[in-house]
């Protein structure tokens, strides 16, 4: 793709950024991948007790084994990490600028002017955005495991107890 008077799209910053690794890429891609398969084995630890809706099943019983020696609720540490850490990889220095200027060519090819939108008025928005989204997962998800807590409690009552003092809810060490 060209634009006239100008070289090759591939040659823009936007598109430059993405042939050089920076640190941060590789830790929130890190992050991203590790939530992703923290959140796989919780799944596959739970077996038959997974559920997308709070329920007790016939036969429960509280899993101790895999993530779950760890964390109370690791398929939650997963998305959190996982979902936290793609959108800023995406936004950042990633997808959004590479979007921002094909979108510049387009509308440029259209307009037949040479249009360039506002990178860091996007950039702004969809950083308000992220913090926007994140408080409101952590917040349903809060929620969430408040309710989950209180039906294992009643269920197993002291043996959730003991359980529950044993591990983190999400973050070891912090929460």
């Amino acid at each position: 793709m060209h634009l006239a008077g100008r070289g090759s799209i591939y040659d823009d910053p936007a598109f430059m950024q993405l042939r050089e690794l920076e640190t941060w890429h590789l830790v929130l891609t890190a992050l991203c991948v590790g939530g992703s398969v923290l959140r796989r084995w919780s799944y596959s630890t739970l077996g038959q007790f997974f559920t997308y809706q709070l329920v007790i099943r016939p036969g429960h019983r509280l899993v101790k084994t895999g993530p779950y020696r760890y964390l109370r609720h690791p398929s939650y540490t997963g998305a959190l990490f996982c979902f936290g850490a793609a959108f800023p990889l995406l936004l950042f220095h990633g997808l959004c600028e590479v979007s921002i200027q094909v979108l510049s060519v387009a509308i440029s090819r259209v307009t037949n002017t040479q249009y360039q939108l506002p990178t860091s008025t996007i950039t702004s928005i969809g950083g308000g955005l992220w913090v926007c989204v994140m408080a409101k997962a952590i917040s349903i998800m809060t929620t969430r495991i408040q309710i989950e807590e209180t039906m294992l409690k009643e269920h197993f009552g002291k043996e959730w107890d003991i359980f529950a003092s044993e591990r983190w809810r999400l973050v070891p060490y912090i929460y």
